[in-house]
Protein backbone atom coordinates (compact mmCIF):
# COMPACT_ATOMS: atom_id res chain seq x y z
CA UNK A 1 0.00 0.00 0.00
CA UNK A 2 2.84 2.42 0.89
CA UNK A 3 4.62 1.67 -2.40
CA UNK A 4 1.45 2.35 -4.38
CA UNK A 5 0.89 5.69 -2.59
CA UNK A 6 4.49 6.81 -3.22
CA UNK A 7 4.19 5.91 -6.89
CA UNK A 8 1.02 7.94 -7.19
CA UNK A 9 2.61 10.88 -5.39
CA UNK A 10 5.66 11.13 -7.66
CA UNK A 11 4.07 9.99 -10.94
CA UNK A 12 0.80 11.87 -10.78
CA UNK A 13 1.85 14.93 -8.76
CA UNK A 14 -1.18 14.40 -6.42
CA UNK A 15 -1.40 16.61 -3.40
CA UNK A 16 -1.03 15.30 0.12
CA UNK A 17 -4.77 15.52 0.89
CA UNK A 18 -5.72 13.36 -2.07
CA UNK A 19 -3.01 10.86 -1.27
CA UNK A 20 -4.24 10.71 2.33
CA UNK A 21 -7.82 10.01 1.25
CA UNK A 22 -6.64 7.26 -1.08
CA UNK A 23 -4.58 5.76 1.71
CA UNK A 24 -7.57 5.84 4.06
CA UNK A 25 -9.83 4.21 1.47
CA UNK A 26 -7.23 1.57 0.75
CA UNK A 27 -6.86 0.84 4.43
CA UNK A 28 -10.62 0.44 4.83
CA UNK A 29 -10.72 -1.91 1.86
CA UNK A 30 -7.92 -4.01 3.34
CA UNK A 31 -9.73 -4.16 6.68
CA UNK A 32 -13.02 -5.13 4.97
CA UNK A 33 -11.27 -7.83 2.97
CA UNK A 34 -9.68 -9.15 6.14
CA UNK A 35 -13.01 -9.21 7.96
CA UNK A 36 -14.70 -10.94 5.01
CA UNK A 37 -11.90 -13.50 4.78
CA UNK A 38 -12.17 -14.23 8.49
CA UNK A 39 -15.97 -14.57 8.26
CA UNK A 40 -15.64 -16.80 5.20
CA UNK A 41 -13.22 -19.07 7.03
CA UNK A 42 -15.54 -19.21 10.07
CA UNK A 43 -18.66 -19.96 7.98
CA UNK A 44 -16.79 -22.54 5.92
CA UNK A 45 -15.58 -24.24 9.10
CA UNK A 46 -19.09 -24.17 10.60
CA UNK A 47 -20.58 -25.56 7.37
CA UNK A 48 -17.98 -28.29 7.32
CA UNK A 49 -18.67 -29.12 10.98
CA UNK A 50 -22.42 -29.16 10.35
CA UNK A 51 -21.96 -31.38 7.31
CA UNK A 52 -19.83 -33.81 9.29
CA UNK A 53 -22.36 -33.74 12.13
CA UNK A 54 -25.20 -34.47 9.69
CA UNK A 55 -23.26 -37.31 8.10
CA UNK A 56 -22.38 -38.72 11.50
CA UNK A 57 -25.98 -38.45 12.64
CA UNK A 58 -27.31 -40.14 9.52
CA UNK A 59 -24.85 -43.00 9.91
CA UNK A 60 -25.45 -43.34 13.67
CA UNK A 61 -29.24 -43.73 13.64
CA UNK A 62 -30.72 -47.20 13.25
CA UNK A 63 -33.21 -46.16 10.59
CA UNK A 64 -32.45 -45.83 6.94
CA UNK A 65 -32.88 -42.27 5.63
CA UNK A 66 -32.88 -41.06 2.06
CA UNK A 67 -33.76 -37.78 0.37
CA UNK A 68 -35.43 -37.93 -3.02
CA UNK A 69 -35.69 -34.80 -5.14
CA UNK A 70 -38.68 -33.44 -7.01
CA UNK A 71 -37.35 -35.23 -10.11
CA UNK A 72 -37.57 -38.51 -8.13
CA UNK A 73 -33.79 -38.89 -8.05
CA UNK A 74 -31.91 -39.91 -4.93
CA UNK A 75 -30.00 -36.97 -3.51
CA UNK A 76 -28.88 -38.27 -0.12
CA UNK A 77 -28.84 -41.60 1.73
CA UNK A 78 -27.16 -43.32 4.65
CA UNK A 79 -25.63 -46.77 4.92
CA UNK A 80 -28.66 -48.09 6.83
CA UNK A 81 -30.76 -47.42 3.73
CA UNK A 82 -28.49 -49.69 1.73
CA UNK A 83 -28.48 -52.35 4.45
CA UNK A 84 -32.25 -52.38 5.00
CA UNK A 85 -33.09 -52.33 1.30
CA UNK A 86 -30.17 -54.63 0.49
CA UNK A 87 -28.96 -52.19 -2.17
CA UNK A 88 -25.36 -51.50 -3.23
CA UNK A 89 -24.20 -48.03 -2.17
CA UNK A 90 -22.81 -47.50 -5.66
CA UNK A 91 -26.34 -47.75 -7.08
CA UNK A 92 -27.75 -44.97 -4.88
CA UNK A 93 -24.55 -42.93 -5.27
CA UNK A 94 -25.21 -42.81 -9.03
CA UNK A 95 -28.39 -40.83 -8.16
CA UNK A 96 -30.91 -43.12 -9.86
CA UNK A 97 -34.61 -42.32 -10.02
CA UNK A 98 -36.99 -44.02 -7.62
CA UNK A 99 -38.68 -46.05 -10.41
CA UNK A 100 -35.23 -47.28 -11.46
CA UNK A 101 -34.53 -48.51 -7.93
CA UNK A 102 -37.95 -50.22 -7.72
CA UNK A 103 -37.31 -51.89 -11.08
CA UNK A 104 -33.90 -53.05 -9.80
CA UNK A 105 -35.62 -54.66 -6.80
CA UNK A 106 -38.30 -56.26 -9.00
CA UNK A 107 -35.67 -57.71 -11.34
CA UNK A 108 -33.89 -59.14 -8.31
CA UNK A 109 -37.18 -60.77 -7.17
CA UNK A 110 -37.36 -58.81 -3.92
CA UNK A 111 -41.16 -58.82 -3.91
CA UNK A 112 -41.86 -62.53 -4.39
CA UNK A 113 -44.16 -62.79 -1.38
CA UNK A 114 -47.06 -60.46 -2.17
CA UNK A 115 -49.18 -62.10 0.53
CA UNK A 116 -47.05 -60.30 3.12
CA UNK A 117 -47.22 -56.91 1.38
CA UNK A 118 -49.77 -54.27 2.40
CA UNK A 119 -52.14 -53.01 -0.34
CA UNK A 120 -50.40 -49.60 -0.50
CA UNK A 121 -47.02 -51.24 -0.99
CA UNK A 122 -48.43 -53.65 -3.58
CA UNK A 123 -49.93 -50.79 -5.62
CA UNK A 124 -46.65 -48.90 -5.41
CA UNK A 125 -44.63 -51.90 -6.63
CA UNK A 126 -46.99 -52.64 -9.53
CA UNK A 127 -46.80 -49.00 -10.71
CA UNK A 128 -43.00 -48.86 -10.21
CA UNK A 129 -43.72 -45.67 -8.29
CA UNK A 130 -44.16 -43.78 -11.55
CA UNK A 131 -47.71 -42.57 -11.02
CA UNK A 132 -47.52 -42.26 -7.25
CA UNK A 133 -47.72 -38.81 -5.67
CA UNK A 134 -44.64 -38.81 -3.46
CA UNK A 135 -45.75 -35.59 -1.80
CA UNK A 136 -48.45 -37.40 0.12
CA UNK A 137 -47.48 -38.57 3.57
CA UNK A 138 -47.79 -42.35 3.68
CA UNK A 139 -46.73 -45.36 5.68
CA UNK A 140 -46.63 -48.99 4.57
CA UNK A 141 -44.92 -52.28 5.43
CA UNK A 142 -43.51 -54.82 2.98
CA UNK A 143 -41.67 -58.12 3.32
CA UNK A 144 -38.32 -58.42 1.57
CA UNK A 145 -36.60 -61.45 0.04
CA UNK A 146 -34.80 -62.17 3.34
CA UNK A 147 -38.12 -62.43 5.18
CA UNK A 148 -37.73 -59.10 6.98
CA UNK A 149 -40.62 -56.69 7.38
CA UNK A 150 -39.53 -53.21 6.32
CA UNK A 151 -41.63 -50.19 7.28
CA UNK A 152 -41.38 -47.33 4.77
CA UNK A 153 -42.51 -43.82 5.68
CA UNK A 154 -42.72 -40.88 3.29
CA UNK A 155 -42.30 -37.33 4.63
CA UNK A 156 -42.86 -34.51 2.08
CA UNK A 157 -40.76 -31.34 2.47
CA UNK A 158 -41.73 -27.77 1.55
CA UNK A 159 -38.76 -27.66 -0.85
CA UNK A 160 -40.37 -30.33 -3.01
CA UNK A 161 -37.95 -33.00 -1.85
CA UNK A 162 -39.14 -36.09 -0.02
CA UNK A 163 -37.56 -37.73 3.00
CA UNK A 164 -38.00 -41.49 3.20
CA UNK A 165 -37.28 -43.50 6.32
CA UNK A 166 -36.87 -47.26 6.52
CA UNK A 167 -37.06 -49.42 9.65
CA UNK A 168 -36.86 -53.15 10.32
CA UNK A 169 -40.13 -53.94 12.13
CA UNK A 170 -39.82 -57.72 11.81
CA UNK A 171 -39.95 -58.32 15.56
CA UNK A 172 -43.11 -56.24 15.92
CA UNK A 173 -44.79 -57.87 12.92
CA UNK A 174 -43.87 -61.39 14.03
CA UNK A 175 -45.11 -60.76 17.57
CA UNK A 176 -48.31 -59.21 16.18
CA UNK A 177 -48.83 -62.27 13.97
CA UNK A 178 -48.32 -64.59 16.94
CA UNK A 179 -50.77 -62.54 18.99
CA UNK A 180 -53.36 -62.70 16.21
CA UNK A 181 -52.91 -66.46 15.99
CA UNK A 182 -53.20 -66.81 19.77
CA UNK A 183 -56.30 -64.61 19.75
CA UNK A 184 -57.87 -66.76 17.03
CA UNK A 185 -57.07 -69.92 19.02
CA UNK A 186 -58.45 -68.31 22.17
CA UNK A 187 -61.68 -67.42 20.38
CA UNK A 188 -62.03 -71.00 19.13
CA UNK A 189 -61.37 -72.34 22.63
CA UNK A 190 -63.83 -69.84 24.11
CA UNK A 191 -66.51 -71.01 21.70
CA UNK A 192 -65.82 -74.65 22.57
CA UNK A 193 -65.93 -73.89 26.30
CA UNK A 194 -69.10 -71.86 25.85
CA UNK A 195 -70.72 -74.73 23.93
CA UNK A 196 -69.71 -77.16 26.67
CA UNK A 197 -71.08 -74.87 29.38
CA UNK A 198 -74.33 -74.45 27.49
CA UNK A 199 -74.64 -78.19 26.97
CA UNK A 200 -74.05 -78.80 30.68
CA UNK A 201 -76.66 -76.18 31.52
CA UNK A 202 -79.11 -77.87 29.15
CA UNK A 203 -78.35 -81.28 30.64
CA UNK A 204 -78.76 -79.91 34.18
CA UNK A 205 -82.02 -78.17 33.34
CA UNK A 206 -83.30 -81.31 31.63
CA UNK A 207 -82.45 -83.38 34.70
CA UNK A 208 -84.14 -80.78 36.89
CA UNK A 209 -87.29 -80.94 34.76
CA UNK A 210 -87.32 -84.74 35.01
CA UNK A 211 -87.19 -84.63 38.81
CA UNK A 212 -90.45 -82.66 38.80
CA UNK A 213 -92.33 -85.13 36.60
CA UNK A 214 -93.17 -88.81 36.53
CA UNK A 215 -91.64 -89.19 33.10
CA UNK A 216 -88.34 -91.03 32.49
CA UNK A 217 -85.36 -90.38 30.28
CA UNK A 218 -87.13 -92.31 27.53
CA UNK A 219 -89.65 -89.49 27.34
CA UNK A 220 -86.80 -87.07 26.59
CA UNK A 221 -85.46 -89.31 23.85
CA UNK A 222 -88.91 -89.74 22.30
CA UNK A 223 -89.49 -85.97 22.36
CA UNK A 224 -86.16 -85.27 20.64
CA UNK A 225 -86.89 -87.92 18.02
CA UNK A 226 -90.39 -86.57 17.28
CA UNK A 227 -89.13 -82.98 17.03
CA UNK A 228 -86.22 -83.89 14.76
CA UNK A 229 -88.42 -86.02 12.51
CA UNK A 230 -91.01 -83.25 12.13
CA UNK A 231 -88.38 -80.56 11.52
CA UNK A 232 -86.64 -82.65 8.84
CA UNK A 233 -89.97 -83.36 7.14
CA UNK A 234 -90.87 -79.66 7.08
CA UNK A 235 -87.41 -78.55 5.95
CA UNK A 236 -88.18 -79.69 2.43
CA UNK A 237 -91.43 -77.77 2.24
CA UNK A 238 -91.99 -74.38 0.67
CA UNK A 239 -91.29 -71.56 3.13
CA UNK A 240 -89.27 -73.74 5.50
CA UNK A 241 -86.10 -74.50 3.53
CA UNK A 242 -84.24 -71.40 4.73
CA UNK A 243 -85.71 -71.43 8.23
CA UNK A 244 -84.92 -75.09 8.92
CA UNK A 245 -81.25 -75.55 8.10
CA UNK A 246 -79.43 -78.61 9.45
CA UNK A 247 -77.77 -76.50 12.14
CA UNK A 248 -81.09 -75.01 13.23
CA UNK A 249 -82.73 -78.46 13.32
CA UNK A 250 -79.94 -79.71 15.60
CA UNK A 251 -80.47 -76.76 17.95
CA UNK A 252 -84.24 -77.28 18.01
CA UNK A 253 -83.71 -80.97 18.75
CA UNK A 254 -81.30 -80.18 21.59
CA UNK A 255 -83.66 -77.56 23.03
CA UNK A 256 -86.83 -79.69 22.86
CA UNK A 257 -86.26 -81.59 26.16
CA UNK A 258 -86.51 -78.28 28.03
CA UNK A 259 -90.13 -77.73 27.02
CA UNK A 260 -91.45 -78.69 30.50
CA UNK A 261 -88.77 -76.89 32.54
CA UNK A 262 -91.42 -74.53 33.93
CA UNK A 263 -92.86 -77.39 35.97
CA UNK A 264 -90.15 -76.72 38.58
CA UNK A 265 -92.30 -73.77 39.65
CA UNK A 266 -95.54 -75.72 40.07
CA UNK A 267 -96.39 -76.82 43.65
CA UNK A 268 -96.18 -80.56 44.34
CA UNK A 269 -99.83 -80.91 45.35
CA UNK A 270 -100.85 -79.72 41.90
CA UNK A 271 -98.04 -81.12 39.75
CA UNK A 272 -98.15 -84.59 41.32
CA UNK A 273 -101.90 -84.76 41.91
CA UNK A 274 -103.09 -88.22 40.73
CA UNK A 275 -106.66 -87.09 40.00
CA UNK A 276 -108.07 -84.37 37.74
CA UNK A 277 -107.25 -80.76 38.52
CA UNK A 278 -109.83 -78.28 39.63
CA UNK A 279 -110.39 -75.17 37.52
CA UNK A 280 -108.08 -73.09 39.77
CA UNK A 281 -105.44 -75.84 39.76
CA UNK A 282 -105.61 -76.01 35.98
CA UNK A 283 -104.90 -72.27 35.76
CA UNK A 284 -101.84 -72.71 37.97
CA UNK A 285 -100.70 -75.81 36.10
CA UNK A 286 -100.82 -73.99 32.78
CA UNK A 287 -98.44 -71.30 34.03
CA UNK A 288 -95.58 -73.78 33.58
CA UNK A 289 -95.30 -72.72 29.92
CA UNK A 290 -94.68 -69.07 30.83
CA UNK A 291 -92.43 -70.09 33.75
CA UNK A 292 -90.29 -72.23 31.46
CA UNK A 293 -90.00 -69.45 28.88
CA UNK A 294 -89.01 -66.94 31.57
CA UNK A 295 -86.32 -69.24 33.04
CA UNK A 296 -84.80 -69.97 29.64
CA UNK A 297 -84.79 -66.31 28.59
CA UNK A 298 -82.94 -65.58 31.83
CA UNK A 299 -80.43 -68.31 30.91
CA UNK A 300 -79.95 -66.66 27.50
CA UNK A 301 -78.94 -63.46 29.28
CA UNK A 302 -77.77 -60.74 26.90
CA UNK A 303 -77.69 -63.12 23.95
CA UNK A 304 -80.55 -61.88 21.82
CA UNK A 305 -79.62 -63.99 18.79
CA UNK A 306 -82.82 -65.73 17.64
CA UNK A 307 -80.89 -68.90 16.77
CA UNK A 308 -79.17 -69.26 20.14
CA UNK A 309 -80.19 -72.52 21.77
CA UNK A 310 -81.67 -70.91 24.91
CA UNK A 311 -83.80 -68.49 22.89
CA UNK A 312 -85.03 -71.40 20.77
CA UNK A 313 -85.73 -73.39 23.95
CA UNK A 314 -87.59 -70.41 25.44
CA UNK A 315 -89.91 -70.21 22.42
CA UNK A 316 -90.50 -73.97 22.56
CA UNK A 317 -91.28 -73.87 26.29
CA UNK A 318 -93.59 -70.91 25.91
CA UNK A 319 -95.50 -72.34 22.98
CA UNK A 320 -95.48 -76.11 23.30
CA UNK A 321 -99.15 -76.14 24.39
CA UNK A 322 -100.32 -73.94 21.53
CA UNK A 323 -102.40 -75.59 18.80
CA UNK A 324 -102.31 -75.08 15.04
CA UNK A 325 -105.90 -73.82 15.04
CA UNK A 326 -105.07 -71.03 17.51
CA UNK A 327 -106.45 -72.77 20.56
CA UNK A 328 -104.29 -73.89 23.46
CA UNK A 329 -102.41 -71.82 26.00
CA UNK A 330 -100.99 -69.43 27.12
CA UNK A 331 -101.73 -67.18 24.11
CA UNK A 332 -105.39 -68.23 23.70
CA UNK A 333 -105.60 -66.77 20.21
CA UNK A 334 -108.91 -68.57 19.69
Amino acid sequence: MIVVINSLFFASNLDIATISRLALAGGLIIIAIGIFAKMHITVTRQLSDTTELLKGTLEAISQGVSVIGADKRYKLFNQQTCDLLHLPASLLASKPTLPEVVQYQIDRDDFRDFGEVTPDARAYIFSRGVNVDEHTKRNYVRKDAQGRFIEVKTHPMPSGDVVRTYADVSQYENVSKQLRELLAEQQVMSQLILQQVRQRMIDSMTSLALTRDNETGLHIQRTKLYVKTLAQAWSGGEGYRERLSNDRIEKITAAAPLHDLGKVGIPDHILLKPSHHTADETVIMRTHAILGETILLAAAGNDYTPDSIFNIAARIAGGHHENWDGSGYPSRKQ
